[in-house]
């Protein structure tokens, strides 16, 4: 069993969040999950496993319980798997056995632009400092807490090559992490029916340091929102 810690910041969050990936040979019982999980002292964790449905298996948990889905802990679970095994896992989607339901993400894979290095540097700077390091443009959307999750309506449209013209759009918005479920189940109708893609911007060939642009599109309603990440690779243990 490995485990790799995967450091994760987002755009005007004055804090980070870590998560740890365990890559288990064999899916674990709940409460074995469960017991991983209380030793650990991070707040998010996710188990990859084989699954005979999808290309992997996954279970999440955020502040130590058990959830559908944890985004943050996606971003970190998709960095280990390109960061251990490029060959298998780049290509143009993942399919993802949840508990729910087995999602597909489209992959959208981008070399890091001169904009990409500028925010990379500073937040290696300011981070090193204990300051806040990734600024977001609009005051009312920088420096919030790290229980929160800022959601954005996307700046470009990588959901389709249909014109953009009709796709209703969120206002930038901050969302207590305890109350996304209903968020999701308002803002995106039918949220069964439902489009991820993720834009991985990456530094080279190198999957130490990652920027993670996640779109989620309502098919029905033609509703789009954006999360951004940036994560940096930390750590491996061979086992827990």
């Amino acid at each position: 069993m490995q485990v790799h810690e995967i450091r994760v910041m987002r755009k005007g969050c004055k804090a980070e969040n870590s998560a740890k990936v365990v890559f288990q040979n064999e899916t674990l019982a709940i409460a074995e999950q469960q017991k991983i999980v209380d030793s650990f002292s991070v707040d998010q964790v996710v188990f990859i496993s084989k699954s005979e449905q999808a290309d992997i298996k996954a279970s999440f948990y955020f502040d130590g319980k058990k959830v559908r889905i944890c985004f943050i802990c996606l971003s970190a679970a998709i960095q280990a798997l390109l960061r251990n095994y490029p060959d298998k896992y780049r290509k143009d989607n993942l399919s993802i056995e949840t508990d729910e339901k087995i999602l597909i993400i489209d992959f959208l894979f981008t070399d890091f632009s001169k904009k990409e290095y500028n925010i990379m540097n500073h937040i290696q700077q300011s981070t090193n400092r204990n300051i806040h390091y990734w600024k977001h443009i609009l005051p009312a959307y920088d420096g919030y807490e790290r229980d929160c999750m800022l959601i954005e309506a996307p700046g470009a449209p990588l959901l389709s090559s249909d014109s953009t013209s009709s796709q209703k759009v969120v206002n930038p918005t901050l969302v207590a992490f305890e109350n996304l479920d209903d968020f999701f189940n308002e803002t995106l109708v039918h949220a069964n029916n439902l489009k991820y893609r993720i834009q991985l911007k990456l530094d080279g060939n190198s999957y130490n340091d990652m920027f993670s642009v996640v779109y989620i599109q309502s098919l029905s309603q033609n509703q789009i929102i954006r999360l951004e990440y940036f994560s940096t690779y930390r750590s491996q243990l061979e086992q827990v």
